[in-house]
């Protein structure tokens, strides 16, 4: 007989160990160890009150990773992973998780909470849809090889260590996904590398990578000097300081010239995700 409850006693080892079972026959290479655990649930922002684990004879087989932030007045949860042990599955577990902590969180008054899923998980989906998810958008992911780029002198890449977000975060066209928002880049700025490109002394651009996982989670060209070689300029310093083979995740395919840019690389986009949202 399974049983529900709260992960806020349950250690971080014990959801790795169960992470890792539940994926292991994902379509996507997906296991991590300790380490990457904590730090995937650091960035995100992890709120053991408000995850929900299923427990079979005291043994977690199934799990919601929420995530919180408030921002804005809004307060949002977002599911940093679900899984089903192989040998749960088929018994709608993820629907009796969502009918145990829907209701504590509404108590909590929480606005809004927010999931990424598989566009080809059709039976995933429609679980969601039953609990009323919505899709508001959908990500695509590349995976590739940075070639080498020729670059001009009158530019730099440096390291940025001071950062202005504002500033930062005016390059964009898109807001980004919760794994490559700001607030979860400050949460794990310890590993990661910043780099920015200035043209006599003026910043045009900027990526933000993650040399463990080999992940751009952002990059940006100032909107008067895209189309000149920026971003080309920033990928190439990742090649040259650091590994050629990169991997981007869950960008808004509005993006367009993001987009236009990853093909242009040759990258390949492997994964595509759609984003839903459910209303409290």
């Amino acid at each position: 007989m399974l049983h529900f409850s709260t992960l806020e006693n349950i250690d971080i080892r014990e959801i790795t160990d169960t992470f890792n079972e539940a994926f292991s026959d994902y379509s996507i290479p997906l296991q991590l160890n300790y380490e990457q655990m904590q730090t995937k649930l650091r960035a995100e922002d992890y709120a053991p009150e408000y995850s929900v684990g299923a427990f079979y004879q005291n043994k977690l087989v199934c799990f919601i990773l929420h995530c919180y932030r408030e921002e804005k007045g809004i307060k949002r949860v977002y599911n940093g992973g679900t899984g089903v042990i192989p040998s749960q599955r088929g018994q709608h577990i993820t629907l009796g998780m969502y009918d145990y902590i829907l209701p504590q969180l509404k108590e909590a008054r929480i606005n809004q909470v927010i999931l990424e899923v598989l566009e080809n998980n059709v039976p995933a989906k429609k679980s969601y849809e039953k609990v009323g998810f919505k899709t508001t958008r959908r990500l695509r992911s590349y995976f590739g090889q940075i070639q080498e780029h020729s670059t001009t002198n009158d530019i730099q890449v440096e390291s940025l260590n001071n950062i202005d977000w504002d500033l930062l975060e005016s390059f964009w066209s898109i807001q980004p996904s919760w794994q490559n928002a700001s607030q979860s880049i400050r949460n794990i700025l310890d590993k990661l590398l910043v780099y920015a490109l200035y043209r006599k002394k003026e910043l045009l651009g900027y990526t933000i990578y993650n040399p463990a996982s080999k992940r751009i989670h952002q990059i940006a060209v100032s909107t008067k000097s895209r189309h000149q070689g920026i971003a080309k300029a920033l990928i190439n310093h990742i090649r040259q300081h650091n590994n050629p083979n990169v991997n981007i995740i869950n960008v808004d395919e509005q993006d367009t010239s993001t987009l236009n840019f990853f093909e242009q690389q040759g990258w390949e986009n492997k994964i595509n995700l759609l984003e839903m949202k459910l209303d409290l």
